[in-house]
């Protein structure tokens, strides 16, 4: 059966785009995204990791933003340590043996996978390789705090891990935003980091990456609801962490005064890590 599974996924990953031009392959036919809407240079779409339902709809916003002739620049929740290794896989044929040079990097090959580093993540990645190596002005940025940077704290009581992270991540997307002002960045990232409200739920010591960007440059954001269904992550219900799909129930239909689009995904359904086709 793992074998079955493994067969399947590496068909599903190098195999689906072997037909037809690179932009009918890898975009969908239509999108729900209201691009006349969008008056930003700025897209940030709130998810929950692990599903194959939130990638998918990053890749249709950047699809047709790209049909209507504006560059972008997809933003992705992984570590700025990842780049070079990111930027030679676009570069490369997408072969497995590239596949498996990518998820080298310690991002990839974690014990606790949160669905950043999942199969349906990677095919975002191979999506904006096939768009880029057929013309297409797209750029791939990890805007994520690099996994080896570990500040040390002024104090023993200093809370600065999440405060960082956001922090960091602001910072990263600003700077592409200066390097490349003709380019409208869309940022996939956790709902939490995404929350145009000014503190974290229940943590008023820190402020959420959406909001602080939102303080620097006009951005608008992306409510998206689904029906219920799975996604891959790891639960600690006791000792040890359980690592798989897990139910989720529906969320729910609607849109805050904070977010500028509610999107309804339908049912949602768990992608497993990457390394699980090549363990």
């Amino acid at each position: 059966m793992k074998k079955f599974l493994k067969l399947a996924l590496s068909v599903c990953i190098s195999g689906l785009f072997t037909t037809a031009s690179a932009d009918e392959l890898v975009c969908p036919k239509e999108g729900k995204f209201p691009v006349a809407e969008l008056k930003t240079r700025v897209l940030v779409i709130g998810e929950t990791h692990g599903s194959n339902e939130y990638p998918a709809f990053a890749k249709s916003v950047v699809c047709q933003l790209l049909a209507a002739n504006k560059p972008v620049i997809l933003g992705l929740e992984i570590p700025e340590n990842e780049q070079a290794a990111i930027n030679h896989y676009l570069q490369s044929s997408g072969t497995a043996e590239d596949r498996r040079a990518l998820q080298k990097g310690k991002f990839w090959q974690g014990r606790i996978q949160d669905g950043r580093s999942s199969v349906a993540m990677f095919g975002l990645i191979d999506a904006v390789r096939k768009l880029k190596q057929a013309g297409q002005k797209v750029l791939l940025a990890a805007f994520d705090i690099s996994d080896d940077y570990k500040p040390v704290r002024l104090e023993k009581n200093e809370p600065f891990s999440i405060g960082r992270v956001d922090g960091e991540m602001t910072l990263n997307i600003i700077d592409r935003l200066r390097q490349y002002p003709e380019y409208t960045y869309v940022a996939l990232v956790g709902s939490n980091h995404a929350s145009r409200g000014k503190h974290y739920p229940n943590n008023p010591d820190f402020s959420p990456m959406a909001y602080l960007l939102s303080q620097r440059e006009p951005i608008q954001t992306v409510y998206l609801s689904h029906q219920g269904g799975e996604f891959w992550v790891c639960r600690k219900p006791g000792e040890q962490f359980v690592c798989g799909p897990h139910n989720y129930s529906a969320r729910e239909t609607k849109i805050s005064a904070q977010d500028d689009f509610s999107i309804e995904l339908g049912k949602v359904t768990a992608s497993p890590p990457l390394i699980s086709l090549d363990q």
